[in-house]
């Protein structure tokens, strides 16, 4: 997505790129492969430390003087599952973190139902992944857990009878953080692809750009805020895109406000500039288009149509008359910028 914005003179305009664009961000700071070693993610893209507050709790339903029923709970939840050696346990134990930073803050303290047991043990589950935590009767991972992946994702939360949903936190094989209420689509199990945030969450990508706010299936959807290294988004989105009322301010002190179209500057806008130069009108695919007034700081106007970010059409343009010293205003006549003839006389501004 992008906004296209192209700034005024009173002769010929000179766009100025000021786009943003979610994918190219994503694809120029992603630049991992799906191979890459955990312990690089882990360096380069967070603060780690062993898991020392999230350990699964030894819930049993069943009576625990019932060796018997003991017996019966480890068979099925080792069931098609390998325990990991003295050795690989002390290598894995390692990677099971928690992610420190903006995601300290996440509560593992609730003890859901069903949960039949809970195990420091490590396995290593028929699908390859490794997993440390809890289970259901039927020994399908139920609960808090954290599961590495074949191709290095991690996650850490809640799991629902095998499947990821609920409260946690991912970490994919492109350094992406994602943090906040998850489900899983068409039933499948921990998977990057299919487990998804949805409502309140947060995404961070590895070159610092962040989103906090809703999603909808995976998508930004509703009210958030979008930080980038040059700007800070708060508004509406849909589609994963800007859209929608919404406010950008750029470290520069540049800022619009007004509507959103597909990532664009859409509709009705006030774009304003460090300088003083204010823009207030009609946008289109993220240029200045239809009706618009604007106005300098030293008291230059121009009150008319535009197209495709230029003056373009008929207008009021008030300006300063050396010969007069004082600021004059006339209609004009104008085309991709510039001036072609003055319409009526020149008269005293307002």
């Amino acid at each position: 997505m992008g906004c296209n914005i192209s700034c005024c003179s009173d002769k010929k305009e000179a766009p100025m790129d000021m786009t943003i664009s979610l994918s190219t961000e994503r694809m120029s700071a992603l630049r991992f492969k799906a191979n890459r070693d955990l312990e690089e993610i882990i360096e380069n893209y967070a603060k780690i430390e062993p898991v020392m507050s999230f350990r699964p709790s030894p819930v049993k339903l069943f009576p625990p003087e019932s060796s018997q029923n003991t017996s019966i709970t480890r068979s099925r939840i080792e069931a098609n599952k390998r325990k990991l050696t003295e050795n690989e346990y002390k290598e894995i134990n390692l990677k099971f973190f928690i992610m420190r930073d903006d995601f300290s803050t996440i509560d593992f303290s609730t003890i859901i139902d069903g949960v039949y047991y809970g195990s420091d043990d490590i396995f290593e589950l028929e699908t390859k992944s490794i997993y440390k935590g809890e289970y259901d009767i039927n020994g399908l991972q139920h609960g808090r857990g954290i599961e590495i992946k074949p191709n290095g994702s991690i996650y850490m939360g809640y799991f629902n009878h095998g499947k990821i949903q609920g409260l946690g936190r991912l970490l994919n094989t492109e350094g992406i953080l994602y943090q906040g209420s998850f489900i899983t689509i068409e039933g499948s199990t921990m998977c990057d692809e299919n487990a998804v945030l949805h409502g309140q969450g947060k995404e961070v990508w590895p070159g610092g750009m962040k989103y906090e706010g809703l999603f909808v299936m995976g998508q930004k959807e509703g009210k958030g805020t979008l930080y980038t290294k040059d700007s800070q988004y708060t508004g509406e989105f849909h589609n994963d895109e800007m859209h929608g009322e919404g406010i950008i301010v750029w470290k520069n002190k540049m800022r619009y406000s007004g509507t959103w179209k597909r990532g664009l500057m859409h509709g009705k806008g006030e774009f304003s500039w460090p300088n003083g130069k204010m823009y207030i009108g009609g946008y289109k695919h993220g240029e200045k288009h239809g009706k618009g007034v604007m106005k300098w700081i030293n008291g230059k106007k121009y009150d008319g149509d535009w197209k495709n970010g230029k003056k373009h059409g008929q207008g009021i343009y008030t300006f300063f008359d050396k010969t007069k010293n004082k600021l004059r205003a006339s209609r004009s006549e104008w085309a991709h910028g510039n001036r072609i003839r003055w319409i009526s006389p020149h008269e005293n501004a307002n």
